[in-house]
């Protein structure tokens, strides 16, 4: 469930980062992460799929950003999203991968 979750976080963050945020937001919960409101948490569950729906806004990404879940709270076992940015461009990774769909 975390792999589909994190796998649904990244394509909602690409075109988050692409400016094409839609006129109502379908993520109807939603938290600032910083005093400065740099960072916002949405979310928004579906219980008919079992999955939840995430979106990071970031605002003036000025080198990365990691977001993480975990049963506890805790590094280990967690999983993780990592973006970053450099001259070139941005850049993200998933820990653990999403698992492959037959």
């Amino acid at each position: 469930m975390y792999g589909t979750a994190v796998a649904v976080f990244l394509v909602i963050l690409v075109a988050a980062l692409q400016g094409s945020a839609p006129a109502e937001s379908p993520f109807p919960f939603h938290i600032p992460l910083d005093p400065e409101g740099t960072l916002e948490l949405s979310w928004n569950i579906s219980y008919a799929q079992e999955t939840i729906y995430f979106q990071l806004l970031v605002r003036e990404l000025k080198a990365g950003v990691l977001f993480g879940m975990s049963d506890r709270g805790e590094l280990e076992n967690a999983d993780l999203v990592v973006l970053w940015t450099d001259r070139d461009g941005a850049y993200f990774g998933v820990s653990p991968p999403p698992p492959q769909r037959p």
